[in-house]
């Protein structure tokens, strides 16, 4: 055996090895791309404006799936400036709770 071919059969070893190395850590740390990390809050839903009123939507829905008749410039200056830049809710729980104070 010569010793070009030698030192190619030890470089595919090398990068055959490589690959199972990155193979094995991806598969260990199964996260898909695009989805959260395990410390960062998952947001079901996010309250904003929507004609001049509160407005409940799905996170990353364009549509809003509930439309509260309580006009916001009835709201806290603070209130409004969050609405507009929307408030990010975990669950039905947090969003009930936001929604009786934003109401009341």
């Amino acid at each position: 055996m010569r010793k070009s071919d030698a030192i190619g059969i030890g470089a595919t070893v090398i990068v055959l090895i490589l690959a199972i190395a990155v193979f094995c850590y991806a598969a260990a740390n199964n996260t898909p791309a695009g989805s959260p990390k395990q410390d960062e809050p998952v947001y079901q839903y996010v309250i904003k404006e929507y004609n001049g009123n509160i407005a409940v939507y799905k996170t990353g829905e364009p549509q809003p799936i509930d439309i509260y008749e309580y006009p916001v410039e009835t709201l806290p200056e603070e209130d409004v400036k969050s609405l507009e830049a929307g408030i990010q809710v975990k669950d039905d729980a947090q969003l009930e709770r936001l929604i009786e104070d934003l109401t009341s």
